[in-house]
C-alpha cells in the first residue's frame, strides 16, 4: 500500500474577476481592481515505491562500497605478503615484519592446507592465494546477501 503525505500550500494570486493592470498592494481588499485573494491547495505526495526503492538502492550502494573497500584492503595486504615472500624480503626489516604480522591474522586460518613450494629463501605461499580467493568469495557473498535483503522490485504503476 502506498504511503501519502499531505501538505497544504497557501498562496496569493490575482483575483480573476479583476482586470486592472495597476500593480496592487498586498493589503488591497478583495474585490477591488488589482486585488489578490488567498488560495489554499492541498498537495498530496505519493511516497510510494519509487522513493523507497531509491533509498534502498543508496543503502545497498553504501554497504557494498564499505564491504568491497575492506575486502580490497585485505586482498592488497595479502598480495603484498605474497610478493615479499617471492622476492625473499628481509624478515628483520620493520616494514616487512609489520606486513607479515598484520597479514598473518588473515592468512593463519588457511595455514597448512597445502605445502608452500620453496626454493632457497623464495617461497610461493599457496595458502595466501587460497586465503585471497576465500576472502573474495566472502565479500561477494556478503554483498549479494545485502542485495537480497535490501532489493525490492520496482513499482509497476504508470
Amino acid at each position: 500500500m502506498a504511503e501519502y503525505r499531505r501538505e497544504t500550500r497557501i498562496t496569493e494570486e490575482r483575483d480573476p474577476q479583476t482586470s486592472a493592470p495597476v500593480e496592487p498592494l498586498a493589503d488591497t481588499p478583495a474585490g477591488e481592481p488589482g486585488a489578490y485573494r488567498r488560495v489554499e491547495r492541498e498537495v498530496i505526495h505519493d511516497e510510494s515505491a519509487t522513493d523507497r526503492n531509491y533509498q534502498r538502492q543508496m543503502i545497498y550502494a553504501r554497504i557494498a562500497n564499505v564491504v568491497w573497500s575492506v575486502v580490497g584492503f585485505i586482498e592488497a595486504l595479502i598480495g603484498l605478503r605474497i610478493v615479499l615472500h617471492l622476492i625473499a624480503a628481509n624478515a628483520g626489516n620493520s616494514f616487512v615484519r609489520f606486513v607479515y604480522n598484520f597479514s598473518g591474522v588473515f592468512v593463519n586460518p588457511f595455514a597448512g592446507i597445502v605445502h608452500n613450494p620453496a626454493s632457497g629463501n623464495v617461497v610461493l605461499e599457496v595458502n595466501s592465494i587460497i586465503a585471497m580467493l576465500v576472502y573474495l568469495l566472502i565479500g561477494w557473498a556478503v554483498v549479494r546477501g545485502v542485495r537480497v535483503i535490501v532489493d525490492t522490485t520496482a513499482s509497476t504503476k504508470a
